[in-house]
């Protein structure tokens, strides 16, 4: 199938393209919703160390990465060759995607996005034992200015808004990975192609741990701004067809 044909499918697929957006604002809703409400018990999932948060959510874009990468070998195969403009312009969408990940989560000229959301609403790096009391580097003896940083010094983030790194991850996630299957993807190929499931298993994975952070963690407005700024990517698609 060539490119042409690709792009063509792409744009004129309507609603279906934009799937991944609606699906994660609907679990977003619904999530947040029950927790409100008061409707959710404790469950295995509401630790911290469940095995899906600590070996999938917390290296979730390595887990992107390689799911990306059989979306690639995919188009290769069905390219019959790699060098296409589908999978060049695929990759160049999945490097905008990290580099928006890395500037929200990693860094983005000293502290991430997130962070300097959270220290510009009046957030602070705390000791565990006094709350109310700034933490200071231990060996520099600054002010501790990002949340990993804040965590490795037995610290407490407080105070400020904190956009929900788990629901922006998870959000982009899954669109950037739906919106590069879907174009040329059909429900035949998805029963038959282990590609295409091992795809699938990861998507369902991200969303349902997805589920799972808006029912048991952060508040209504973090969740919320975490949604947005993963729905930023989306754009991409707008730019990059």
């Amino acid at each position: 199938m060539s490119s042409k044909t690709t792009t063509r499918m792409r744009s004129s697929l309507g609603p279906r393209q934009f799937a991944s957006e609606i699906i994660a604002t609907v679990i977003v809703l619904i999530g947040t919703t029950l927790c409100e409400l008061g409707a959710v018990q404790d469950s295995y999932y509401a630790n911290k160390k469940n095995i899906l948060n600590v070996y999938v959510v917390k290296i979730g874009w390595l887990w992107t990465t390689i799911a990306f990468a059989l979306i690639v070998l995919r188009q290769t195969q069905r390219n019959g060759k790699f060098a296409t403009k589908e999978t060049y312009t695929s990759i160049l969408r999945y490097a905008l995607a990290t580099g928006w990940w890395y500037l929200f989560t990693q860094w983005f000229f000293g502290p991430p996005l997130m962070d300097r959301v959270f220290l510009g609403t009046g957030g602070y790096c705390a000791h565990y034992l006094t709350p109310d009391q700034t933490l200071f580097h231990p060996v520099s003896g600054e002010i501790i200015l990002s949340s990993a940083v804040c965590r490795s010094s037995k610290g407490l983030w407080r105070n400020g808004h904190d956009p929900s790194g788990h629901v922006f991850l998870l959000t982009q996630a899954g669109t950037l990975l739906w919106h590069e299957l879907q174009p040329t993807m059909t429900l035949a190929e998805l029963k038959s192609s282990t590609l295409l499931k091992s795809v699938f298993t990861i998507l369902i994975v991200f969303w349902w741990m997805l589920l799972t952070t808006t029912l048991y963690y952060h508040t209504v407005l973090e969740k919320i701004s975490g949604l947005f700024f993963g729905l930023i990517f989306s754009s991409v698609y707008v730019l990059v067809p």
